[in-house]
């Protein structure tokens, strides 16, 4: 787990996104606190996939850093934080639709698509 979290602090964007995945997937709650800071990233995929991670933890301690990231300029990793924070089944799942009206995304999650804000 330990080259995982280093590979957060590395300066390819790709790498950072794919080590937050794959602590996501492992799923120790030592990788919560790095993550958390990875949700201040300068790349959108990153925080995006960082939001989705420490979703699949399930920490406790990640409640504060989802509201905060509700103010995201993706609406990807918005929509993600308001799931995460109304505690909705697993990342990505089918009710993302309905949950993100609720979370007030609407169909598309809400707001322009940012995908090239990198």
């Amino acid at each position: 787990m330990e080259p995982l979290i280093a590979a957060l602090g590395d300066s390819d964007a790709t790498v950072r996104q794919e080590a937050a995945q794959e602590l996501g997937e492992i799923g120790d709650r030592r990788a919560v606190e790095p993550l958390v800071r990875m949700l201040k990233d300068e790349n959108n995929e990153v925080r995006w996939a960082t939001v989705r991670a420490l979703w699949r933890i399930k920490a406790p301690l990640a409640v504060e850093p989802f509201i905060l990231a509700l103010g995201d300029e993706d609406n990807r990793v918005r929509l993600d934080s308001c799931l995460a924070r109304a505690g909705a089944g697993s990342a990505g799942g089918s009710g993302e639709n309905s949950l993100g009206e609720s979370c007030g995304g609407g169909e598309g999650g809400g707001g322009e698509d940012t995908e090239a804000d990198e």
